[in-house]
């Protein structure tokens, strides 16, 4: 007697499919409400079916027609960022932040779905971390990936734009230093924010979803003045 959605995972592999249930229950069994509900699961053939909350307003990414503006797109990037900062306390790392797994319930609540490879790498690959690809540095339980992803997501939603489309590692390193993102357009607090989010390097970048919210609330991005971040910063680079 309730509407909800049913995902048939293509995954067949038994403890791939073992896997991503294992990280679904966990993250269910939380009980946040800015994740998606997982009811449960079942199996037919070789195929695994996914039973969820019925999110009937969609996906960010369909609301990315145009660029969205500020005063709507914050106060929802303030829930997701404080929704993945209790989601990382419980040692989960979602792995696959973008438009596509940010849905809105039917009174528009804004919620995190897709978990997954939660805790694998793996990802969509303009959204995935340098960091995951090069410098061989490849810790799936870094919160900062997240960060990296939820980044480049609300520089997405504010420009209509995501310039890492199709780029190798080492070209998005690129972009972000050179600042060749279009932003223009945006406050200088804001384009901060999406730049320290999305540094190439994750010493130098927001080390908590939670430092990312506090900057979105009070619209500032501090400076980095730590000299050991910065040097850690440059060997890793």
């Amino acid at each position: 007697e309730r509407l909800v959605a049913i995902k048939w995972l293509k995954e067949t592999d038994p403890s791939e499919q073992k896997h991503i249930i294992h990280e679904i229950k966990s993250v269910a069994n939380l009980g946040q409400k800015g994740i998606v509900t997982f009811y449960h699961h079942f199996k037919k053939d070789k195929n695994i079916y996914l039973v969820m909350e019925y999110c009937e307003n969609g996906s960010l990414s369909d609301k990315i027609i145009r660029p969205l503006m500020p005063g709507v797109v914050l106060p929802w990037f303030e829930i997701l960022c404080e929704t993945l900062h209790f989601i990382h306390l419980n040692k989960i790392v979602h792995h696959d932040i973008k438009p596509d797994n940010i849905l809105f319930s039917g009174n528009n609540e804004v919620k995190i779905s897709d978990f997954g490879v939660a805790n694998k790498i793996a990802g969509t690959q303009p959204y995935i971390a340098p960091e995951l690809l090069i410098y061989s540095r490849s810790d799936a339980t870094d919160p900062r990936v997240d960060v990296f992803a939820l980044g480049v997501t609300l520089m997405e939603s504010l420009t209509a734009q995501n310039p890492f489309a199709g780029k190798s590692p080492m070209e998005k390193i690129e972009i972000v230093k050179d600042r060749k993102i279009r932003t223009n357009n945006l406050p200088e607090w804001l384009q901060n924010i999406i730049y320290r989010s999305i540094d190439p390097t994750p010493e130098l970048r927001f080390q908590s979803a939670l430092e990312m919210a506090e900057a979105i609330k009070s619209q500032f991005a501090p400076a980095i003045l730590d000299t050991k971040l910065i040097q850690s910063g440059k060997l890793a680079a």
